[in-house]
């Protein structure tokens, strides 16, 4: 019962650092060095917590991010992915296409006729 409530507890902290840091890349060395632990007991008991890793719970939240930001405030997919510290667009278009199944403009599209 305690591991689960530390590990609820560590999971919350990460995700809030995270969400401070969206804007730019984030390491999980950075965050081990913030939270005082090593970077693979933190990815360890993150994953347990929440079901994924670290570096990939970044990766869908950058998604999340840029799907309502092409989708609700227009915004051209490049300026999307640079405003969650994406610069390389052929990798924000791949990190994108690997967690939506769809390319920005199927993602747009889709949008369209089910909301």
């Amino acid at each position: 019962k305690l591991y689960e409530t530390t590990a609820s507890v560590t999971e919350y902290r990460i995700k809030a650092y995270i969400a401070d840091r969206i804007h730019r890349p984030i390491l999980l060395d950075e965050i081990a060095e913030h939270m005082a632990r090593t970077p693979n007991y933190l990815n360890s008991v993150f994953k347990k917590s929440a079901g994924m890793g670290i570096h990939q719970y970044i990766n869908k939240e950058k998604v999340r991010i840029i799907s309502e930001l092409i989708l609700e405030r227009k915004l051209p997919f490049k300026k999307a992915c640079e405003s969650v510290g994406i610069e390389d667009i052929s990798y924000g278009y791949r990190m994108f296409k690997k967690h939506t199944g769809l390319t920005p403009s199927q993602y747009m599209e889709s949008q369209k006729y089910s909301g």
